[in-house]
């Protein structure tokens, strides 16, 4: 072969040497003929040029790697390894907007794409969608429309009917000669690697398996002239499938996985994620083992499925098409095991959002759109369908689908926490992503339906009503140990946001503690305790305090007399038993808290009766973009804790800090206004209470020494007021005022 490139070059001492790639005699470009780097080449008047033989070729021939692939196959006489094309209409280009518009907005501010590198990928717009086309030199081969609008969260897609299935973005690549390439999950995420300056391809469907990597049969000449291709896919079980099935198709050798450091490229763009950590990831990019490439398939019959159960909801959709909520309301696409079923269950779910009947004809139609009739789905089959007798007991079926969903989502979880496992060097992260995959399991069967009608929600609130006239006077949630209080808001109720807002030294902390004390201590209930501004050993020397009644500062210097000493020991009997649980970790996070709460309940300590977070100035949101400003930050983080009692159905105690606009008024206690850095935290508390202390302002002529006064200023469903309590500030403890309790009640 070097004979036929540079007819001039001499063999010496193992290497085959000629001028330059112009083919000149001399012995500058030398190419070893012997040894582990055998074919490879350099230019020592010219370092830039150098690569193994085919580079060589490239170099020397004037042409890219593609022809030059080409040209060395029919020289060496090879046959073309890869099978004719199936075809393929070529589509139109949708209508587009020439003008900048919201949803080019929506791209470049929200998304930070750069208007050149949208030109660069040819991205183009209407009034509600991006449309995304794939080109192979200036032919355009498919075109994909997202819109920028999610009905409830749901991600609209529309493609281009009866076209090649190609990777998007080979026009922004076409003139780069590179050996390595990208492969994501996304276009938006193509183009953000393109922003970092990394060349990227991304796939046309998305995560998972079968046709979903249907692409693969059209680039597999395409992919051939690449030395390393790297998958950068979402970290869920439809992006392990799909990796592993690429992985499968395009070789072991020369394809790695990506792990970036957030979900997927486009967030860590967002976040500010420096090119550094980018490179770096694909850097540390790791094979598959071979034995994960098999276990799907020799796992597969043992996968929970059951074929006939599925046929029944078929059947009974097709038989009994003028009623399908039913089904509709307990199952989803997602719990059909095989393709076919899911495909004609989603259909039918389309037909009934649209208003359409789901006779067969609608269906097939319907089918024939999507590109689905006659190949995966024939009429025999549909007709087959229609022959089986269902299962009576529809609602039963639909169960027990749903079970084997989640049985088979526990075998997906397995898949990736072994991958987790083999792959995250850091343990306490991979635990927590362990975790994580569990309890996403976990939360769908738990909340298996939270969609009811009025008839079951009005039943419920009738209960309710019910119970509470069978015991007058009993209250109805989480008490808090003062009575005065709890007769306004007749106890916590489970999914509430408290807020206890105050200005520092005004005994946040405290008045929580003592409320944590008692639902723990008293009551035997088990409360959990984020503490970000004291550490574990504060917090309990002020519940040492607080049950002996003895001076917190004794406590610290240890000049306790022996009648403290002895109750200090009782305390301490009483404590090591009562069901807290503390956690000072620093920096929290909602979803953090929400997985601690979680992990707790998992680990046998039951659900939590109270959660307490101190406080939430000191806490981080979840995710965070660096142009969000403290009012972002803040929002982000008050919606989280709400979801936080939603979710687990418990009530938080959460502790804010309030503006110094109260210590600039003559009448110092706070408002509603005073709460800081976003109107986010009264909209999402259910009740809002705020701590004032007269002597703290008013140390020598208060009227109310020793006395704190709980300023209830917010309560969604029940009346406001203020309560005053005895402030004990030597052990930290609230107490009712007992001598005045039932004159000051409001009547009934």
């Amino acid at each position: 072969m070097l004979d036929y490139l540079l007819p001039q070059g001499v063999k010496q001492h193992g290497e085959y040497c000629v001028g330059s790639v112009c083919g000149e005699a001399g012995d500058s470009l030398r190419v070893r003929l012997q040894g582990h780097k055998k074919g490879i080449w350099c230019d020592f008047s010219n370092e830039h040029h150098k690569g193994d033989i085919v580079d060589l070729w490239c170099q020397v021939k004037g042409i890219r790697l593609p022809e030059a692939c080409k040209q060395i196959r029919e020289y060496l006489g090879l046959p073309n390894p890869f099978k004719a094309r199936k075809s393929y209409k070529r589509p139109e280009f949708p209508p587009y907007e020439p003008e900048p518009n919201a949803v080019s907005e929506y791209l470049i501010h929200q998304r930070l794409i750069r208007p050149e590198t949208l030109n660069l990928f040819g991205v183009s717009w209407d009034d509600r969608h991006y449309i995304l086309p794939s080109y192979k030199g200036e032919e355009l081969i498919h075109w994909k429309k997202i819109s920028i609008h999610r009905p409830q969260g749901k991600k609209i897609v529309s493609s281009s009917a009866q076209t090649e299935p190609i990777l998007f973005g080979w026009q922004a690549i076409e003139n780069l000669d590179i050996r390595h390439i990208l492969i994501c999950e996304g276009e938006l995420d193509a183009m953000s690697f393109a922003e970092y300056g990394i060349p990227c391809l991304s796939v046309p469907f998305g995560g998972g398996g079968g046709r979903k990597q249907s692409w693969l049969d059209s680039e597999m000449e395409s992919l051939s002239y690449f030395d390393t291709i790297y998958l950068v896919m979402d970290v869920d079980g439809e992006g392990f499938e799909s990796a592993r099935e690429i992985v499968s198709r395009l070789g072991q050798h020369r394809c790695k996985v990506v792990e970036l450091p957030l979900k997927d490229c486009n967030d860590c763009l967002r976040e500010g994620v420096s090119k550094e950590a980018i490179v770096e990831s694909i850097q540390q990019a790791r094979s598959l083992p071979p034995e994960w490439l098999t276990s799907k398939q020799q796992i597969q019959t043992n996968i929970p499925h059951n074929t006939l159960l599925e046929q029944y909801v078929l059947s009974w959709l097709l038989n009994n098409h003028d009623d399908p909520h039913l089904i509709f309301s307990h199952i989803g696409p997602e719990d059909f095991y095989w393709p076919s079923h899911r495909v004609i269950f989603e259909v039918a779910l389309e037909l009934n959002n649209d208003g359409q009947s789901l006779g067969i004809a609608n269906i097939i139609s319907k089918l024939t759109q999507r590109q689905v009739f006659g190949e995966l789905i024939a009429q025999g089959h549909l007709d087959d369908l229609r022959l089986i007798v269902p299962d009576d007991n529809i609602v039963a079926v639909c169960e027990a689908i749903r079970g084997l969903t989640t049985r088979r989502q526990l075998v997906g979880a397995g898949e990736m926490i072994q991958r987790i496992a083999l792959t995250d060097t850091n343990s306490l992260e991979a635990v927590s992503k362990a975790q994580e995959q569990i309890i996403r399991v976990v939360n769908r069967e738990i909340r298996q339906n939270n969609l009811v009608t009025t008839a079951v929600a009005v039943e419920e609130a009738m209960t309710q009503i019910k119970d509470a006239m069978a015991h007058p006077g009993e209250l109805r949630g989480v008490p808090s140990g003062f009575k005065k209080l709890d007769w306004y808001t007749s106890g916590f109720d489970k999914c509430q946001m408290v807020t206890v807002a105050a200005r520092p030294s005004m005994g946040k902390t405290a008045f929580a503690l003592n409320m944590a004390h008692h639902v723990s201590v008293e009551l035997g209930q088990p409360v959990i305790i984020f503490s970000m501004e004291m550490s574990r050993t504060q917090l309990m020397r002020r519940l040492l305090a607080i049950e002996a009644e003895v001076d917190c500062k004794k406590l610290k210097t240890g000049q306790l007399n022996g009648e403290e000493l002895a109750k200090i020991q009782a305390a301490y009997a009483k404590l090591q038993v009562a069901p807290i649980f503390i956690d000072d970790s620093v920096g929290m996070t909602p979803t953090r808290i929400r997985l601690a709460c979680e992990n707790a309940m998992m680990r046998g300590f039951g659900k939590m009766s109270l959660i307490m977070i101190d406080y939430m100035g000191l806490m981080n949101p979840d995710t965070e973009r660096k142009q969000d400003n403290t009012n972002d930050r803040v929002t982000a983080i008050s919606h989280g804790i709400k979801a936080i009692a939603k979710s687990l159905e418990t009530p938080v105690i959460n502790l804010s800090q309030l503006s110094r606009a109260v210590d600039l008024r003559q009448d110092k206690r706070p408002m509603l206004s005073d709460l800081r850095d976003s109107g986010s935290i009264e909209q999402d508390s259910d009740m809002v209470m705020f701590l004032y202390r007269d002597e703290y302002y008013h140390r020598e002529n208060s009227k109310k020494k020793g006395i704190a006064e709980v300023i209830l200023a917010k309560q969604r469903d029940g009346d406001t007021g203020t309560i005053d309590l005895v402030w004990d500030h030597k052990c930290t403890k609230f107490r009712n005022i007992v001598m005045h309790y039932r004159d000051e009640l409001p009547p009934l």
